[in-house]
């Protein structure tokens, strides 16, 4: 799932508005999802992914990093008053040391093995597995899940929904 873009620029050519339209297609098929999170999943994308129906299964690369906001954002937003008055009390040189220092306190609490049951990751995955665990997930899709689907959606249990 893409990034959606945040500021006036993507307010004025209403990047949410066909964010919301993806993330609305997203949720309406019917088809199992296996997602594998590579790098970031912040924000709205990120949440776009979270456990919307079954079968769904999510693994992460050690690399992967997830939450409501880059830890970047999340710094300046959250300590945003208490960086000003370091910045006025002792100059930019002092608010930079102070945002280094919140930002070695964050990362060590950003490990993706603690954050992980949060954010719906079943498991971490060393990236050279990554081919064999998707290849092993789809023939259990297709020798388990499918047949069912197809008789849920003959008799009318399921349901195509196009958004």
């Amino acid at each position: 799932v893409p990034g959606y873009a945040i500021g006036t620029v993507a307010e004025r050519t209403a990047t949410m508005r066909w964010g919301v339209e993806l993330w609305k297609t997203y949720y309406t098929t019917t088809i199992p999802l296996f997602n594998v999170v590579v790098r970031k999943a912040y924000g709205v994308a990120g949440g776009v992914m979270v456990e919307c129906r079954d079968p769904h299964t999510r693994v992460a690369w050690p690399s992967g990093e997830w939450g409501s906001l880059p830890l970047e954002g999340g710094i300046e937003v959250g300590h945003s008053a208490e960086l000003r008055k370091v910045e006025k009390e002792g100059g930019l040189e002092a608010q930079k040391v102070r945002y280094k220092e919140l930002e070695t306190t964050y990362r060590r609490l950003m490990n993706p093995v603690r954050t992980a049951n949060a954010f719906s990751v079943e498991e971490i995955i060393d990236p050279a597995d990554t081919r064999s665990l998707v290849s092993e997930w789809c023939r259990m899709v297709y020798e388990t899940e499918l047949p069912e689907r197809v008789i849920r959606r003959v008799t009318g249990q399921l349901q195509p929904v196009f958004a």
